[in-house]
């Protein structure tokens, strides 16, 4: 019970330095990825050497084959970080509207990872990026910020989404995590 008490402790109030043995996957590389599969207009193989859990490989894999196959595709599309303006406690949500959890994020740090094609005000009008009435909780352009991180057509921003998300307990530095504290699914 005394050891499950200190692991909690040790990774709530912070974080141990990286082992040698994580595996590292940078944003650079999941661009030029996100390229080469919506160039290809097919999974490549280097998505099956990504080091991330196969059943979530897999899942992540199905959700680009979807992307792939649709028809609609057009240019002036987004992709976007929420980045921590302050320090401190942010919440992990979960489906629908729930709070799962908290993570110390320092300043700077990715809280969401998103796509829009109708730029920061037509995704965020009133620069509110979160908002729980429920449990009170609203975060605003005072908690977060938001940074465009790349333009392209809709199906390869939607492809470099998919790969940012799911890589994010890799180049993060968030291994405790699945996904971005702010996005609620692997989307």
């Amino acid at each position: 019970m005394l050891t499950v008490a200190v692991f909690i402790l040790i990774h709530w109030f912070g974080t141990e330095p990286a082992s040698p043995n994580v595996p590292t996957f940078s944003y650079e590389e999941a661009a030029e990825l996100a390229e080469e599969i919506y160039s290809a207009g097919a999974i490549t193989q280097a998505v099956r050497n990504l080091p991330i859990e196969s059943s979530l490989l897999a899942k992540m894999i199905s959700e680009i084959e979807r992307i792939l196959n649709k028809t609609t595709d057009y240019p002036g599309c987004e992709l976007y970080y929420l980045h921590a303006r302050v320090t401190g406690k942010y919440p992990i949500l979960g489906y629908g509207n729930q709070i799962i959890g908290g993570v110390y994020l320092n300043k700077g740090e990715v809280w969401k990872v998103g796509q829009t094609c109708n730029g920061e005000d037509g995704r965020y009008p009133s620069d509110v990026y979160y908002k729980n009435t429920g449990q009170n909780i609203i975060l605003t352009d005072a908690n977060l910020e938001y940074i465009p991180i790349s333009t392209g057509y809709y199906k390869e921003i939607l492809i470099l989404e998919k790969l940012i998300i799911y890589t994010y307990p890799i180049w993060s530095g968030h291994q405790e995590l699945l996904k971005p504290p702010g996005c609620k699914i692997f989307r």
